[in-house]
């Protein structure tokens, strides 16, 4: 299996350095799918702010991690750039009501805009019709449809099947999500064996919150 080549703005992410990531930007570094979400888990807002404007993006896992930091503006900064709510996302947030606010955004966007609402409509349709083909991609992205009630009514059963179909398909994110259900019992019952199954799964092909979710159970 190739090593994946390490990324000098994730490192110094990781490590919590500022001027690791400085340095690393003068000399030319680009972001990775993951800097993001290690700079979410820095909790320094000049490494966030810098990454940001080096024009990293969020992964799936880029919202639990700026859940996970308890500060409500890493959460903020992460919805501006667009990260996703994921139903282990949602379920963190919970635990603190100020984050739990801004998480709430996402979730009524498509309640108090009636045109809003029924792009989620259609656009949920057109994924569906996809994820019935066997798209993977799509097959993930019903489900986490289904986990947070975008587009469709929230079914945590619904969310586990799909997670489940895309993850059988070697889908890394699906996988993480699908660990997510058996781990907190949403849609699948609590099973901790599963959970580490399906994070383990994720974690071989290098998520980073997978391999944290290892550590924690």
């Amino acid at each position: 299996m190739a090593v994946k080549p390490l990324n000098m703005l994730s490192l110094g992410c990781q490590i919590k350095s500022f001027e690791f990531v400085q340095r690393a930007i003068q000399a030319g570094t680009l972001p990775d799918e993951e800097t993001l979400t290690w700079a979410c888990y820095s909790q320094n807002l000049e490494i966030l702010s810098a990454v940001i404007k080096r024009g990293a993006r969020p992964c799936p896992n880029t919202l639990l991690a700026a859940c996970l930091t308890g500060r409500v503006e890493i959460v903020r900064m992460a919805i501006e750039q667009g990260a996703i709510l994921t139903s282990k996302a949602f379920a963190e947030a919970k635990k603190d009501p100020a984050i739990f606010e801004e998480i709430q955004k996402i979730q009524t966007i498509f309640e108090t805009s009636p045109s809003l609402s029924a792009y989620a409509e259609e656009e949920f349709l057109r994924l569906y019709e996809l994820a019935r083909e066997g798209d993977a991609i799509s097959q993930f992205r019903i489900g986490l449809c289904y986990s947070v009630g975008d587009g469709v009514a929230q079914d945590h059963t619904q969310a586990a099947l799909w997670f489940q179909k895309a993850a059988d398909q070697g889908n890394a994110e699906a996988q993480f999500e699908l660990g997510s259900c058996y781990e907190m019992g949403n849609g699948v019952e609590q099973d901790q064996e599963m959970a580490c199954r399906w994070f383990q799964k994720a974690a071989d092909q290098g998520s980073c919150d997978a391999k944290q979710s290892l550590k924690n159970l």
